[in-house]
This record gives C-alpha cells, structure tokens and sequence, in this order.
C-alpha cells in the first residue's frame, strides 16, 4: 500500500512540477522538457508541457506536431489529428506530419479518407514513407481494395525492407490469401527485427491459434505481448478470450481484473465481463454488462452475438431473434449467429424462417460443419427426409463419434418410414454411450407412438445413466399418468423431488394432482416450500398466481401474487406479460395499461413487451 501511495504522490509531484514551471518558463524551454517527457514515454506530462507553450505562442508548428504525436500516443486520435493539421497549416515538415496523421485517420476508422487524401502524397523520407505507405496498404484492404493494398505495401518495404509495421501488414494479408505459413514467416521476422513489438507477437498468437491450431504456443505469445506492454488491450483481451474458450473461468477473472485496472470503462472489458458472466451461467449479469456494450458501441457484432446468447438463455426468443438478426445483417459470415438464429426457429416452430436462414450459410464457400446437423433438423422439420437424412449423413462422416448426429439420422429413418432399422440404431447407441440424446429420443418415439410400456424400459436405461438426477423419475411419473396409473405417477415425481427438491416440474406435476384430489392447500405448500428457499423463483410465484386464479380468489388477490413475481423477477419479461394480459381479460384497462408502461420503461429494448 506504502509503495502505491508513493507512486500516486511521485505522478501527482510530477504534473505539479510541470504546471508550475509552465507558469514560469519560456516556451522553448517547455518544448525541451516536453521532448524529454516522450522520451520517457511519458506522453500526459508532455502534453501539459507542450500546452504551456502553446498558451505563450500558439504558433509554433514543432509545439503542434508534438502535441499531436502525444495525443496519438496515449490513446486519443481525434485530438491527435486535429492539432497534425494545425502543424500542417503551419507548414511543419510533411515527412513529419503526414505518417502521424495517417495513423490518427487509421485509429478513427477514417479509411476512404486516408486514401482519398493522402493517397498521392509522395515523401522523401525513406523512414517517412515507409509508415505512410504501410497506412495506406491498411486502409485499402479494410474497404476490400486488394491491388493498390499490394502495391502500397510493396513501396513501403521498397522504402525500408526491415519496416516492422510493413511486415505485419504482409502478414496479414498473407493470412487473408490463407498463406498461413507465409504470414507466420512475415511474422517471425518482424519479430527478429523488432523483439519488444507487442503487436507482433499478439500477431503470431493469433497465427497460432486460429491457423496452427496450437492454443498453448498461441496463449504464450499472448502473455508476451502484454508483458511488453501491460495496457495492450487486444493483447489482454487475447489472453482473456483463450481462457474462457478453455473454461479457465479463475484464470479468466484473475485477468479481466488485470484488465479493469488499465481499462476499466473500455467496452471490450465489459464484453468480456459479459462473456465471463454468460459462462459462468449468471445470465441476468450477463445481459446487463451486454446491454452497457450495446449503448456505447451499438453495431459491435460481437456483443450482439452474445446478447443473442443470453436471451435464448433467459428464454426470451423475441428478443434473441432481433440481437441475432442485426449482427448477421452486419456480417453474414458469423456462424455461431447463424446456428442460433436458426435454432430459435426451430424451437417455436418456424420452419420456413428456419430454411431461409440456414441456406445462405450453406452456399458459403466454408460452410460451417456444426450446421450440418441443424441443416438435418431443419428440412426434417420442412417435411424434407431426403434432404434431412442427407445432412445428418453428413453430420455423422464429420463426427462419428457424436452421439448426436447418429441419433439425428436415426430419427430421420423413423420419420421416413423404417420403423425396426431407427429404433434398433437409437437402441444402440443408447447402450453404448454415456451420452443421454439416444436415450431420450428413443423415449420420445416410444411416447409418440403410445408404445408406454417400451418407453418405460427406455427411462430404466436413462435413470442408470442419471442416477443423481431427476429428469428420469420425472419422465416415469409422466409416463404412469399417461397409463392411469396416478399413485405410481406420485411416487416416481416424490422420488425426482428426492433427488433435487427444487426440481419445478416434478413439483408442477405433483401440485396438479393434489388439485385433481382437491388438495388446493397442499398444492399451494408446495408452491410455498420451493419459495422458502428460492423467494424469487419466478415459476413458483406465478404458479401461486394460477393456483389462486383456479380456485376462485378475488381478482385483486390474484393480481397481488403476480406483481410479487414481478417484483422479484423485475428484468424478466413473463410476468410483466401475464400482469397485463390477466388485467385486460378482466377488462381492467387502466391497469393494464400502467402494467404495460411500467414493462417497457424497466426492460425498453425487449421486443416481447414491445
């Protein structure tokens, strides 16, 4: 603590010095000082040098470059590009100007103007030229200018073959042609030439990590990049997103709270908060950090991406539809994006939405193997066997191994009519993997075809695989109610609350038959139980809500146990729903009204309450 405090007073000693002495000193003298600052890297105090002397004469074109060259310095290109024209204005040396300036327009985003500009600009400086023309290569290929990107690179490693920046830019192009070990040569030798480049190595991570596949090489020259400079956010957001694609979810916090103390409002730290939250399953935290993204950076197709994530989770489609439609429209070539847009139709029974979104993912000229599979569900859900059971064919050459896909393409041959050869496939599968999908599939077209007695000894090859979990007593229970017998039904959802007391559906069901035996009070301590140990369960809440509703309590009681649900649960969507639609089946206008304003102010982007 001693050491920090002395270090703040040292920083705060330090731009004390610099105001006072600006108060004294000529500008000459400041512009000395100043230049001594940048040398020490020290670019805030050299800008209130240089601002001093700026207040003595404002028209000193050394004073605005430097100020410029500052401001780019510490992060801010906007100032660094309005005080580079003032140089300019002041007719400082262009060999000097120009490539700052054209790194300011880059930072910006500025590319067609950084072009159109200076695309002509011809400068003596070798060194000069060399950066320019290195811009330049950059801006070209960000507006998918592949010919003059070329040949502005080629002048800038004609102007100086050994220019680092130049080579990464090669690289990066030799990359974008999928010359991958080409682009990895480029980058081992800026790396030669320039050891302490930390855009270098976090270059070769991403070589590494996306071309070589070698996640630990790639996770080292991470950790180097930001060795050399701490505050490197790309390079420390990097090392965050490789841990969390390794479940490191520790070592992924240990980093973001590295991260927060370079950079604690940038959006890419709360994105990656975000995605921390979205993995550790606390998906409320998650659309709230996702959300604070989105209002700073609105078309980041990444946060829309995740927030499209969170909603499915949070169960709101509506909403997770539109998040995932906005990032394809921004970039069609997303996959995940795609995979969950079309699984959302696919959930709410939307074949044709889910066929026209899946197709132009499969004209690509990579298709994403993982949409095979869902390729299958889909034109199994468009009545399309053929189709389906060609995809899901292809699913399973991908991966023989996944479970999944084999028992995709043994319920195509159930639907297509090859009843002994689909049930024989999902009967083994279900016996040897460890995996549950054949086995609840298997259940599932027992159940359709109301073979219950088959569906029953598949739950008995489930419940060996789950033994710790309840979804197999569940499923016992909702078999024996289909076969009348409603005591063997308690007992098998008594056994699933055994298991996980908090196990809602076990709990629904059981409440359902205390209301058949005209049990209402039992029912309701059900309810009760669930919400002593989770007060804001929302499931149980709202199930009190109908439980009054279907007994005949008051109106007013009713609409009481729905605004607790609302409440508790105040960014979820449900009960805001049922509160204004049980208030207009009453033909309560006026609160349903109110119900409905108080839902768009709490959550004014959810498409449901919209």
């Amino acid at each position: 603590m001693k050491l920090k405090k002395s270090r703040k007073h040292m920083v705060f000693s330090t731009l004390l010095v610099a105001l006072l002495l600006g108060c004294s000193e000529k500008p000459e003298a400041m512009i000395s000082s100043a230049k001594d600052y940048l040398a020490k890297d020290d670019s805030k105090a050299a800008v209130i040098q240089i601002k001093n002397a700026l207040q003595s004469n404002p028209n000193m074109p050394e004073a605005r470059y430097m100020l410029g060259t500052a401001l780019l310095n510490s992060g801010d290109p906007v100032g660094a590009e309005t005080e580079l024209r003032k140089a300019l204005e002041l007719n400082h040396a262009h060999d000097q100007v120009m490539p700052k300036l054209a790194i300011a327009m880059l930072a910006q985003g500025q590319a067609k103007k950084l072009t159109d500009e200076l695309g002509q600009v011809d400068l003596g400086d070798a060194a000069a030229k060399a950066s320019l023309q290195t811009s330049l290569a950059a801006a070209y290929s960000q507006q998918g200018k592949a010919e003059p990107a070329e040949a502005a690179l080629k002048a800038a490693l004609a102007a100086d073959p050994g220019y680092v920046p130049a080579l990464l830019v090669q690289a990066r192009q030799q990359a974008a042609r999928r010359d991958f070990d080409g682009a990895l040569t480029s980058t081992e030798e800026a790396i030669a030439k320039s050891p302490t480049s930390f855009e270098a190595w976090k270059l070769k991570g991403d070589l590494l990590q996306y071309a070589k596949n070698q996640p630990v090489e790639a996770l080292a020259a991470y950790r180097k990049s930001i060795d050399i400079r701490p505050d490197f956010l790309p390079g420390q957001a990097a090392v965050v997103t490789m841990l969390l694609q390794q479940n490191n979810l520790p070592d992924a916090t240990s980093q973001i709270e590295q991260l927060k103390k370079t950079s604690p409002n940038h959006p890419q730290t709360q994105f990656l908060q975000a995605h921390l939250a979205f993995q550790k399953k606390d998906f409320t935290q998650a659309r709230d950090l996702t959300q604070q993204v989105l209002r700073v950076a609105p078309g980041n197709v990444q946060a829309l991406q995740l927030a499209g994530a969170v909603e499915m989770q949070l169960n709101s489609p509506v909403q997770a539809e539109a998040y995932l439609n906005k990032a394809l429209q921004a970039a069609p070539n997303l996959p995940l994006a795609r995979r969950m847009l079309v699984t959302i139709y696919l959930r709410t029974g939307q074949s044709a939405k889910a066929l026209a979104t899946l197709t132009p993912g499969l004209k690509q000229e990579n298709v994403d193997p993982k949409l095979f599979a869902l390729a299958g569900e889909v034109y199994l859900q468009n009545n399309d066997v053929k189709t389906a059971e060609e995809y899901f064919t292809k699913a399973s050459q991908q991966n023989p191994d996944d479970a999944r896909n084999r028992t995709a393409l043994a319920l195509t041959h159930l639907q297509g009519g090859r009843v002994e050869t689909a049930f024989d496939e999902l009967e083994s599968i279900a016996a040897s993997d460890v995996g549950t999908s054949a086995d609840l599939a298997l259940i599932s077209a027992h159940l359709r075809r109301q073979e219950l007695d088959k569906a029953l000894v598949a739950v008995d090859g489930l419940e060996k695989k789950q033994v710790d979990r309840p979804l197999a007593a569940n499923l016992r229970g909702r078999i024996l109610l289909a076969k009348k017998d409603r005591p063997g039904a308690r007992k098998s959802f008594e056994r699933a609350l055994e298991i996980d007391p908090m196990f809602f559906p076990a709990v629904a069901s059981l409440a359902s038959l205390d209301l058949a035996d005209k049990k209402p009070d039992e029912a309701k301590k059900r309810f009760e139980a669930v919400l002593a140990k989770e007060p804001k369960n929302p499931q149980a809440l709202l199930a009190l809500a109908e439980l009054a509703a279907r007994t005949g309590a008051p109106k007013e009681e009713v609409a009481k146990l729905i605004s607790n649900a609302v409440a508790a649960n105040p960014t979820e969507a449900a009960p805001r729903l049922l509160l204004v639609n049980f208030h207009l089946r009453n033909k309560d206008v006026k609160p349903a009204a109110s119900a409905a304003q108080d839902a768009v102010a709490a959550m004014p982007d959810n498409a449901d309450l919209l």
